[in-house]
């Protein structure tokens, strides 16, 4: 069974998780798929979350070590000293994800699961039926890792990213990701995001030997999740899009007549 993973803080979840997980809901097979999902910002679990039986909610602000970075690391949050932001120097936005999707990878990996483990960003809409077999399009078995490669910049769209758990290679480049965040040896390099930090140790790993398949094998531009094997079941709403797409979503609520009501 695969797993998947995803993370969104309280005031991202109007915005875009909502719409996420119903289309998860929608379209997933409840029977070949895990998902869990972790949140920010919210002291309990909220009872409004949408629920399925696949689904399981964790709150992130449990996991320790997160914390900890965070507090260690509060003055890496991408603002310089005359208030201008680069997300490419912000550690402390984008730990949440490598510290979602790693302690799902030591679970697995205590548990001794040999299955597929793939990180979806929150801000992702599912349209159309997505089940096992679709997943051995996408992940096809000699695939150690697979990724969103980019040409025009150099390093990868992690919007979606997977692992082969029965792969050692796959797991100890998951082991080598969150070591990094945990050292602060994210700090010794050019920027501190993490699709820059998963890049640059996927590419170590390369000379040692992984499989690496990238998806969006020779697409030029930096849109390449919707120009890969994923446009089939996903729209990825990155940045800007999600604003869109929310706006795009009220107008058309707005728009929508109610149904008629029989009278008898």
């Amino acid at each position: 069974m695969t797993t998947f993973v995803t993370s969104f803080n309280a005031k991202h979840y109007d915005l875009y998780a909502e719409a996420m997980l119903e289309s998860v809901i929608e379209n997933w097979s409840h029977d070949d798929f895990r998902l869990i999902v972790y949140y920010d910002g919210y002291q309990a679990e909220p009872s409004f979350f949408p629920q399925a039986s696949f689904i399981e909610y964790r709150n992130l602000e449990e996991v320790e070590d997160r914390n900890k970075f965070i507090h260690r690391n509060a003055k890496f949050n991408g603002m310089d000293h005359e208030g201008n932001y680069n997300f490419k120097l912000d550690a402390v936005r984008f730990c949440n994800k490598v510290y979602a999707y790693s302690e799902v990878a030591f679970e697995m990996i205590r548990a001794d699961c040999k299955d597929w483990l793939v990180w979806l960003d929150a801000d992702t809409i599912t349209t159309a039926p997505f089940t096992a077999k679709d997943v051995e399009k996408i992940l096809p078995a000699p695939a150690e890792v697979a990724h969103l490669g980019r040409i025009d910049i150099d390093f990868s769209e992690t919007g979606f990213i997977a692992w082969n758990m029965d792969s050692p290679l796959a797991a100890q480049l998951l082991i080598d990701i969150r070591l990094t965040f945990d050292t602060n040896e994210f700090l010794g390099f050019r920027e501190w995001n993490d699709a820059f930090v998963f890049t640059r140790l996927l590419n170590i790993h390369r000379i040692h030997g992984i499989n690496a398949l990238n998806l969006s094998e020779g697409v030029r531009g930096l849109a390449v999740f919707e120009n890969s094997i994923l446009k089939d079941y996903f729209i990825h709403n990155k940045g800007n899009l999600k604003v869109k797409a929310k706006i795009e979503s009220q107008v058309l609520q707005a728009m929508t007549p109610p149904p008629i009501q029989a009278s008898f």
